[in-house]
């Protein structure tokens, strides 16, 4: 799921306390969109050769014009590891992006910020690898695509929606050869899930001019979209052909937008926006034993005025309590939202004689992971201050 921002969530259950990202994000437009499909269930322009056989219910890719990229997969082989790469158009040259294991049921979600760099352009299709210990290990199971939906289907198909980027300033995974030099401000192809439509719409393109479509396959073959594609005198034009890919149709590759016989546009992405700023987690502490929804057990009896917990970005955990029990050593605890079993986190110096302890950081959570849970102070190994939200009555 594409995170929207540094995600946090103040619940009023003890147990849930925070649920963030170290890693910044929001939900962006721009870059290249589709679904994912099966490597074995390609058919236009051409099937692709060795491929594995894992199933796949159905999934979903996206790179965003900040350089994040997520993928789901659901109904895959379970418990696997996957690893996904960006691939050239030829599927010569892999750009790696991660990887990520399916749980029982052969779903999972994968979420990397600023996987690309700013200015990165990339064209070809990303592929997801069996990188398991079976015998599909190595095989290329998965790939960005084009499915169009069967007659009589339910309409949950997504479409395939990538940005045109220039030919030759295309750098990721590698350069490409037959280019041409023509600029391009901005462009997108739309091929459209429900009925096979695709559109193709370019702006700054080369004024006056008439160029050709075709949808590649990683071995070469070519499937011709109908029609000409003609700018105007600003470099503006669109393309339109209907029913291009039949009803049940999946496809894989990369469409190229050309004028004399050259590569001018290719289907990809590209990197134009720095990625947000990572904004900073915050939890109020509640006395444990004053929790009412729900009741909680192993409560201690501390007082206490007020107590934060704030997490940086970084990964850096600052806990700060007032008017708690003086002259008392607290001990923070990282507890999960499934209860599987509190990770100490550290100690916190002494209470003064008001009971307050200062800001104190902690070096505990690591970057580009998601976590769930909340922060517990403990004394004697007795719940004392838990993350609440506190409601005044009427």
């Amino acid at each position: 799921m594409h995170n929207q921002g540094f995600r946090f969530a103040t619940v009023a259950a003890a147990m849930a306390g925070m649920a963030f990202s170290l890693a910044p994000g929001l939900a962006r437009a721009g870059g290249f969109f589709g679904p994912l499909v099966q490597c074995s269930a390609v058919t236009s322009p051409a099937a692709i050769e060795s491929c594995g056989s894992d199933p796949l219910s159905s999934g979903n890719v996206a790179i965003f014009n900040d350089g994040e990229v997520t993928v789901t997969v659901t109904g895959a082989a379970p418990t696997t590891e996957y690893l996904i790469e960006f691939a050239a158009p030829d599927n010569s040259k892999l750009t790696q992006i991660g990887t990520v294991t399916t749980n029982s049921k052969g779903n999972a979600n994968f979420d990397k910020e600023a996987a690309f760099p700013l200015n990165a352009v990339g064209a070809g299709n990303l592929v997801v690898i069996n990188n398991g210990s079976t015998s599909e290990a190595g095989k290329d199971e998965f790939y960005s695509g084009l499915a169009i939906e069967a007659s009589g289907g339910n309409h949950d198909r997504a479409d395939y929606h990538p940005s045109l980027v220039v030919c030759d300033a295309v750098k990721v995974p590698s350069s490409l050869a037959n280019c041409g030099t023509d600029a391009l401000k901005s462009g997108s192809v739309d091929v459209q899930a429900n009925d096979g439509d695709v559109i193709v719409q370019v702006v700054g393109a080369a004024a006056s001019q008439s160029y050709t479509v075709v949808f590649r396959a990683i071995n070469g073959t070519s499937l011709p979209v109908p029609g000409t594609l003609t700018t105007d005198s600003s470099g503006t034009g669109q393309l339109m052909a209907s029913a291009l890919f039949a009803a049940g149709t999946t496809g894989e590759g990369v469409f190229a937008i050309q004028r004399n016989s050259l590569d001018q546009y290719l289907s990809g992405f590209n990197i134009t926006q720095k990625p947000p700023k990572p904004r900073q987690a915050h939890s109020t502490l509640a006395r444990c034993a004053n929790v009412t929804d729900p009741v909680l057990g192993n409560c201690g009896t501390d007082p206490l005025s007020s107590g934060i917990v704030n997490v940086a970005p970084n990964g850096t955990v600052a806990v700060s309590l007032d008017g708690a029990q003086p002259s008392t050593t607290y001990s923070v605890v990282f507890r999960p939202l499934d209860n599987s079993g509190d990770t100490p986190v550290g100690t916190l110096p002494e209470s003064n004689s008001n009971g307050n302890v200062p800001n104190t950081k902690f070096s505990f959570l690591k970057s580009g992971m998601v976590y769930s849970g909340g922060f517990v102070i403990q004394s004697n190994s007795l719940d004392e201050f838990v993350p609440g939200i506190e409601t005044i009555g009427k």
